[in-house]
């Protein structure tokens, strides 16, 4: 289990400080197993959810009960950032524990009492608060696109540049995969196997090898003769 120090949001205070702020709020940690739902979609947010130990996934379910995974947040995320100050402060998906987990709550009023006492809190608030907000429009740009192969690419192409490398490694398994991308599990497999047959990528295990950006680029940009 991590402590508050290795999270984002308090990433770069120093100790002595951080024993101060932790004076001035009141913690909830709570425990959930595998599979139990920290959140429901529509339920309020009223606090931050800092993940101490395990993850947890950000769910949609569709009308057509098909599940799609938003985001898999892992430990020293957080969640409910964007969420907790604005009108409309209900979840607008449901986060379900991904293993046994652990979650320290804070409280809106809280979270205020830190921005105001700690400089460097508030810069990481907003910091995360402008990489979700990058993230959410990635993540209507996926949405919006219609073909399975064009999906795959942009993933692709998404974690290109978060990764900086034309080697890329996942944690997340093919299903996981295909869950956030709102596509079946075989039909990812075959865009896969395409992209491969392509001389595009090349991948093993959890590695995706980037072997033509441009053709990958000029494919999503519609301006592929493939």
């Amino acid at each position: 289990m991590i402590q508050l120090n290795e999270c984002k949001l308090f990433a770069g205070i120093p100790q002595d400080e951080l024993d101060s702020l932790r004076l001035k709020i009141v913690l909830r940690k709570q425990k959930y197993t595998q599979g139990e739902i920290v959140a429901f979609e529509g339920d309020a947010c009223t606090s931050i959810g800092i993940i101490l130990h395990g993850g947890v996934s950000v769910q949609q379910l569709l009308p057509s009960g098909k599940k799609i995974i938003i985001d898999t947040l892992h430990q020293g995320d957080s969640f409910g950032e964007v969420i907790i100050f604005s009108e409309k402060n209900s979840y607008p998906a449901s986060i379900e524990a991904a293993e046994p987990t652990q979650i320290a709550f804070i409280s809106k009023g809280n979270v205020l009492s830190l921005c105001v006492h700690s400089t460097v809190f508030l810069n990481n608030f907003v910091s995360l608060l402008s990489n979700k907000i990058l993230m959410l429009n990635r993540k209507v740009k996926s949405l919006s696109l219609q073909s399975p192969r064009h999906k795959t690419i942009n993933y692709i192409l998404e974690n290109y540049r978060e990764q900086k490398t034309m080697t890329l490694h996942f944690n997340d398994s093919r299903n996981e995969m295909a869950e956030k991308l709102g596509l079946p599990r075989p039909s990812l497999s075959r865009e896969f196997a395409r992209l491969k047959a392509y001389g595009w990528i090349d991948f093993q295990g959890g590695t995706i090898k980037i072997l033509d950006l441009e053709s990958l680029e000029a494919d999503l940009n519609g301006s592929s003769g493939q």
